[in-house]
């Protein structure tokens, strides 16, 4: 069985609440996509901005051998050059 290809919108749609405050990512559909782990993104993903991070987020999964797990946030760590996924 061939995995699924990501897909990605042409012109995905944003909306913020207020600057650096929760922002809304809406895709036209759900897609996984292959990395290191095999993600899956909702069609509404929202988060909270901030710097270096995004926190309280919602609408991205990682599968971790048979399980699905919520991706919660996402760090950016200054100089590290690389991002760190929180579930």
């Amino acid at each position: 069985m061939a995995s699924p290809r990501a897909s990605s919108p042409t012109q995905p749609s944003t909306t913020r609440s207020r600057p650096m405050a929760t922002s809304v990512l809406a895709l036209d559909d759900p897609c996984y996509v292959q990395l290191t782990e095999f993600f899956y993104y909702e069609k509404i993903i929202s988060g909270k901005l901030e710097f270096g991070r995004i926190s309280d987020l919602s609408g991205i999964q990682v599968k971790k051998l048979f399980v699905w797990l919520p991706i919660t946030g996402i760090a950016a760590p200054p100089d590290k050059g690389y991002i760190q996924f929180e579930v």
